[in-house]
């Protein structure tokens, strides 16, 4: 098995991709796409630079939000999407978008500055 991440313009990480590489190889890698599978295939030859790009990104993020992204994959994985679990989603992202290190992260947007918890990671 493996899994796939992710990460829109929000810096959200969604789980985009989870099978077995074979059942993915089975198909034609475009129709995975234009299926709504998969958000792009990567050549072979450009991979290692799309996963550097991802990691960066990864990197990049809020160190309690990269937390928060985790515990809530953890929390969901593997269970039905009902009214209970969207809810419960809705209060934690609520819950992390009123942090301090979620607000210092808008209001550098806004300010066209790094965040704080970005300097400090360098």
């Amino acid at each position: 098995m493996y899994q796939t991440f992710e990460i829109d313009r929000s810096g959200r990480i969604a789980t985009i991709w989870m099978n077995r590489l074979s059942v993915f190889n089975a198909f034609n890698k475009q129709l995975i796409v234009d299926l709504g599978m998969a958000n792009e295939v990567t050549p072979d030859d450009a991979l290692d630079a799309n996963v550097a790009t991802l990691a960066e990104a990864l990197i990049a993020g809020a160190p309690q939000a990269r937390k928060a992204a985790k515990d809530l994959i953890t929390a969901v994985n593997g269970r039905r999407i009902d009214d209970v679990g969207i809810c419960g989603t809705a209060q934690r992202a609520a819950r992390q978008r009123a942090t301090d290190e979620a607000q210092d992260g808008i209001f550098a947007v806004v300010e066209k500055r790094r965040p704080a918890w970005l300097l400090e990671w360098g």
